[in-house]
């Protein structure tokens, strides 16, 4: 609390709602937010969200997939060019190349994720199991400029009411890397075009994938006056070659989860 200038910071997160917690913080459950954090002794006035702000937000999509550990895979095989990318066991994360106004998104398996929260399931049991086959697409904004870049306004019915965060996001990392075939036969290669591919190849394995690690091993190599343009086209056309073809599925995943992104 700023007693100054009369305002009040509040962190917040889902589970402040019970037993309602899958539904997030949204305009349908606002209301039900207001009324548990008064219960708390910190009295709010119902019209406060009217004038509240916001400083940082998570902006979350839960998709219910048969198998979500593949469509994790599936995003693991993206290029992703503007982001740096990092795989752990349970998710994946992308952290876009710029210093002021970054985004971040995670993809991860939100049932794993809930079962290190058990303190939260002893009070509410009925939840144990809802999170199963279920991968959560969050993007989050760690600033109020980063807000009001990409959601047009930090005011939080604002941010509320818009949609299709994760799926903008997703798409920005994508970057039309769908469009280039898989096809990993080199006999119609010429000789410099068989030895990019395999020397892209052997890195990618190397850097799972992360478009900038590959291209700061590569630049390593040149001088220091050497911008690297065309040696970044190659990696990314080759990147697309390679990832693309790692499951057949990749694509079809991921024009599943932009579908289920969109309005969602």
């Amino acid at each position: 609390m700023n007693y100054d200038s009369d305002t009040v910071r509040i962190n917040l997160s889902s589970k402040i709602l019970g037993l309602d917690y899958p539904k997030g913080i949204c305009i349908d459950t606002i209301e039900q937010v207001v009324t548990n954090i008064n219960k708390s002794g910190i009295v709010l006035l119902p019209d406060f969200i009217k004038y509240s702000t916001l400083k940082s937000v998570d902006v979350k999509n839960d998709l219910k997939l048969s198998s979500p550990k593949n469509y994790i895979q599936s995003l693991n095989n993206l290029i992703a060019p503007n982001f740096t990318k990092a795989k752990y066991p349970s998710g994946i994360t992308f952290n876009e190349n710029i210093q002021r106004t970054p985004l971040r998104l995670t993809g991860y398996l939100k049932g794993y994720e809930m079962l290190k929260h058990k303190s939260f399931y002893k009070h509410y049991p009925t939840l144990l199991g809802v999170f199963d086959d279920v991968l959560r697409i969050e993007t989050r904004l760690s600033k109020m400029a980063t807000i009001r870049k990409y959601l047009k306004s930090t005011n939080l019915v604002d941010v509320l009411n818009f949609k299709n965060l994760n799926y903008n996001t997703l798409t920005k990392i994508i970057d039309n890397q769908t469009k280039i075939q898989s096809i990993l036969n080199t006999t119609n290669m010429t000789n410099p075009q068989e030895k990019n591919f395999a020397h892209i190849f052997y890195l990618n394995d190397i850097y799972n994938g992360d478009f900038e690690s590959i291209m700061r091993h590569i630049k390593s190599k040149l001088s220091k006056n050497t911008k690297a343009t065309h040696q970044r086209k190659v990696v990314k056309y080759n990147l697309a070659l390679i990832n693309n073809s790692k499951n057949q599925d990749t694509m079809q995943n991921i024009k599943e989860m932009q579908e289920a992104l969109l309005d969602g």
